[in-house]
């Protein structure tokens, strides 16, 4: 009766229209929230409830009255770890009462967002990886958007006496910044800068995964090079449709993407690519990458076309400073020298919108070189070099990979060596590999922002398709960065992609 005399006030002489209630037991009696939702609908206004809900109390009659009337449904799950809700928070709530409320909202077109806390005392990072391994899940599953916060030992809380015999607690004078914003606690295995590092690789991974920017197109299977790491090296050497790659650029376009690199086998060998390159221009791309390995650019005709063909970006790869460590990687004696002319001449002829790059595969036979060629992109002007480590398909396997670590070590006296004066990416290797050096390997946890079109295969999501190839390990289940990391390559026993559409069924290129 006070509930509904207040709402009429609020409407008749405040002319309330929309009520926000930070009651986080609002609906815990079923009996009390039935009767406000029905004066708050009697009143016609529309209202939220910000702080989460206890998702085991909501109902189906509660949804339907809800339906139009809320922004959000927001709940409380507190965890992704059922023995830290029970023993830790001490909340009594099953977890899959959470998934059932979601689903309950999504039927109804109602949006969710959930609320956890990380750094609770008393729990692990293994189970920190639990709860955003699920809050992940609730958001790939039902739309749930992750409110992921930290917990924060307000004075006079049972928070702060756990903490406080966990570790010693900061001294902080003002709450109001750090309130569930920065990370102050510690627990038995996790200090509160690994909590960042768990905070950020989390929000990296959700942006990473809303959309896809970036196509990449094998444009042909075709390669005057044998390099022996080579992913597609064991396709058969055939060209693509540019009537299908036309219509994937323009579906792709038309979904926001404006980034495409066209790859290979060679692309330069392709001979529709420079009409590929203006039709993605045409069409509102303005990111486009080519990787090369420069040979047919060593011939200034086309090195001149190319690079002035509306490409925004031209990679080489260059997988050894001299001709014997080149030759060792690519198998041809004359490569070295074709690409390097190919450098010059792109050098040479592009307009200053154009960025030239360097491209190196680490193997065996070429790691320790690392240096020099990043010297050798220099003295050719190219200030950016990409560092890759193998992809696990077509003669990608141990026979040709270095030792993983002693790669990384390589990579890392490098970049701190040239950092100043060069750009760096690394691809394809875990963060665990070169702690410090993390804004250098954010290529590889962007995959999942790019799809990859095969020549004879579907498009596939490129995050999703090289994970097949990777594992976990134990130890994984304790670092920070797991959210966001598909495990260990696998090299063992490198297999080939499923073919989905036969050789002899691919369109010849337009003449």
């Amino acid at each position: 009766d006070y509930i509904s005399k207040y709402l009429k006030k609020v409407t008749t002489e405040f002319k309330g229209k929309r009520i926000f209630f930070l009651d986080e037991m609002v609906n815990v009696e079923t009996n009390h929230f039935d009767t406000l939702l029905q004066s708050l609908n009697r009143y016609k206004l529309t209202y939220d409830f910000p702080n989460g809900m206890r998702a085991d109390h909501i109902k189906s009659q509660h949804i339907e009255a809800m339906r139009g009337k809320i922004t959000t449904l927001s709940v409380s799950a507190e965890s992704g770890s059922q023995r830290v809700v029970n023993e830790v928070v001490g909340k009594r709530l099953e977890l899959p009462t959470i998934e059932k409320a979601l689903e309950l909202a999504q039927s109804a077109d109602i949006p969710t967002m959930v609320h956890f806390i990380i750094g609770n005392p008393g729990e692990t990072k293994r189970e920190i990886n639990e709860t955003l391994e699920f809050a992940l899940q609730l958001h790939e599953t039902y739309g749930a958007w992750p409110s992921i916060q930290f917990a924060t030992p307000l004075p006079g809380t049972r928070l702060e006496k756990e903490a406080q015999k966990a570790a010693t607690l900061p001294i902080i004078h003002d709450f109001g910044p750090v309130f569930q914003k920065q990370p102050v606690t510690t627990g038995e295995d996790f200090s509160a800068e690994e909590l960042t590092w768990f905070k950020w690789t989390f929000d990296q991974r959700l942006h990473a995964g809303r959309s896809t920017n970036k196509i990449i197109m094998n444009v042909t299977y075709k390669c005057n090079n044998r390099c022996t790491f080579c992913a597609v090296g064991t396709r058969t050497q055939l060209d693509g449709s540019i009537e299908r790659q036309a219509e994937i650029l323009a579906n792709y376009r038309k979904q926001g993407v404006f980034m495409v690199d066209f790859d290979g086998g060679e692309p330069t060998l392709y001979p529709d690519l420079l009409k590929l390159i203006r039709y993605a221009r045409k069409i509102g791309y303005t990111h486009i990458n080519v990787t090369s390995n420069g040979r047919m650019s060593a011939y200034p005709d086309y090195g001149k076309k190319l690079v002035n063909s509306g490409l925004t970006t031209l990679l080489f790869s260059v997988h050894g400073p001299d001709e014997k460590t080149h030759t060792q990687q690519v198998g041809e004696p004359d490569a070295f020298q074709q690409t390097m002319d190919g450098i010059r001449n792109s050098v040479r002829y592009k307009p200053e919108s154009v960025e030239l790059g360097m491209n190196i595969t680490l193997t065996r036979t070429n790691m320790e070189r690392l240096e020099d060629v990043t010297q050798l992109a220099w003295d050719q002007g190219l200030k950016w070099l990409n560092i890759q480590f193998l992809t696990p398909f077509g003669r990608a396997t141990n026979r040709v990979n270095p030792d993983t670590q002693e790669a990384a070590n390589k990579a890392m006296q490098v970049i701190e060596k040239w950092r100043q004066k060069m750009k760096f990416q690394v691809i394809n290797l875990p963060f665990c590999y070169m702690p410090g050096y993390e804004e250098f390997l954010m290529g590889d946890l962007l995959k999942l922002e790019r799809h990859m079109a095969f020549v004879n295969n579907d498009d596939v999501n490129l995050f999703d398709y090289l994970k097949e190839r990777r594992a976990y390990k134990d130890h994984c289940n304790e670092c920070p960065h797991k959210i966001f990391c598909g495990g260990f390559y696998q090299l063992d026993d490198v297999p080939e992609p499923p073919w989905v559409i036969e050789p002899a069924d691919v369109y010849a290129p337009l003449a």
